[in-house]
């Protein structure tokens, strides 16, 4: 088993910062807040996160889920507690290629030939000139539309490699890309479908993630293969190889935490994260650093939980950041703003008069957004709780949730800034 963090992986000064009301930063790796709530944590299974230097690591039934990310701006790790839908993976023999999966020509194979914590990479070659050699496996999908795929990748002998998911009964290609190097960087070209991103990992692996056309039919006969030696055309003499493995086939269409499988289908339940509040609605900011995975469908917070008025939310909306306010009269305003480009997202969302004329608006670096038009002011909370990932109480879709790591959340009175919020102590 990869090496979680210790106790206190990363130190901070433990300082209070004065007059806030929640101040969530998983520095200390503790769900025992400053500010004197404490996180409570819903899991019913194990699951994987990545440790201090970017290795898989596998934590055990409703453990909490400390991982980090590489901020590639700053080139450093930092520490997250990663929050994940369910999900299945319906891949089978996700780190062996040597089982489940079927040859196409006479492919090279290396088992195990590189270890990422608990993960282990094949390393598999085409050494055919004259055709194009890998491996495949149907896929059993439930329901139509657009489906996650993902795979663990690194740099091998090959200058380009392709991955495809084909509907072998319309002979239609439902995902297709080619995977080339810029020095050990992955370069993903898309033929049909989307990519969502890369996230590099230890030792030069990167995890990259995908969504296919939604045009995809779960009736249908679908085969996933990859071809290690081969360009997008799959035509060429290519020859060479690729470490994989890790990979994952999910029918969430947002691809989630690596899930193993051996010989049949792993499935993961939904991790729920909520704290109690004891605050009353008033004019507040609230500020968040998490991972940024633009295109992905998730709430990031929600203080007063859905379902009824006198609620507050952002959340992730496609490549799109929405800011909501659901005020006494139980009407719902929203303000969408882009998402930045960044690989951390940090914003102040301002939510001001609440208990008279509630609206809000929100600064991701470039200034505040319009405001939400002011509404019905409301006396108390919906519910007196903070959800992560999620508006439902209790959440009862599954597959709602954040579906990557948060670094810090804040929540001060009054209307402040991003560069104040930014330098909070917690």
């Amino acid at each position: 088993m990869a090496q979680l963090f210790p106790s206190r992986a990363f130190r901070r000064t433990r300082e209070r910062a004065s007059g806030l009301l929640f101040a969530l930063g998983v520095d200390d790796l503790s769900p025992v807040l400053t500010t004197g709530q404490t996180l409570a944590l819903v899991r019913a299974s194990g699951r994987t996160v990545f440790d201090s230097v970017g290795r898989v690591s596998t934590i055990a039934h409703e453990q909490y889920a400390w991982s980090s990310v590489y901020n590639s701006e700053d080139g450093v790790w930092e520490p997250t507690l990663d929050l994940q839908a369910a999900s299945t993976n319906l891949c089978l023999r996700s780190e062996d290629f040597g089982t489940a999966w079927s040859a196409a020509g006479t492919p090279t194979r290396t088992a195990a030939a590189f270890r990422c914590g608990d993960l282990v990479l094949d390393l598999i070659g085409d050494d055919a000139a004259g055709a194009v050699e890998g491996y495949q496996q149907v896929i059993t999908f439930t329901g139509n539309g657009v489906k996650a795929v993902s795979l663990f990748v690194r740099k091998g002998s090959s200058a380009t490699s392709a991955l495809r998911l084909q509907d072998t009964t319309a002979t239609a290609d439902r995902l297709l890309c080619a995977v080339t190097w810029s020095g050990d960087v992955p370069v993903v070209t898309m033929t049909t479908g989307t990519f969502v991103g890369a996230v590099p990992c230890y030792g030069g692996v990167y995890r990259l993630l995908f969504q296919t056309a939604a045009s995809l039919t779960a009736a249908n006969t679908n085969v996933l293969s990859l071809y290690p030696g081969a360009s997008v055309a799959l035509a060429n003499a290519t020859t060479g190889s690729l470490y994989a493995g890790g990979v994952q086939v999910e029918n969430f269409g947002t691809p989630t935490a690596y899930i193993k499988t051996l010989g049949a289908t792993v499935a993961r339940r939904k991790d729920i994260l909520t704290s109690a509040i004891a605050f009353a609605p008033q004019t507040l900011t609230v500020y968040c650093r998490t991972v940024n995975y633009a295109g992905i469908n998730a709430p990031l917070f929600w203080l007063g939980t859905g379902g009824g008025p006198g609620a507050v939310d952002v959340r992730r909306f496609g490549n799109l950041l929405r800011i909501s306010v659901t005020d006494g009269a139980n009407v719902t305003q929203t303000v969408d703003v882009a998402m930045p480009t960044t690989s951390v997202l940090e914003f102040a969302a301002q939510f001001t008069a609440l208990t008279t004329a509630p609206a809000g608006r929100i600064d991701t670096g470039s200034g505040f957004s319009a405001s939400t038009t002011a509404g019905t002011g409301f006396a108390v909370w919906f519910a007196n709780s903070l959800w992560f990932g999620t508006g439902s109480a209790p959440p009862t879709d599954d597959t709602s949730s954040l579906n990557s790591g948060i670094r810090k959340l804040i929540i001060a009175p009054g209307a402040r800034t991003l560069a104040e919020m930014r330098g909070l102590n917690v």
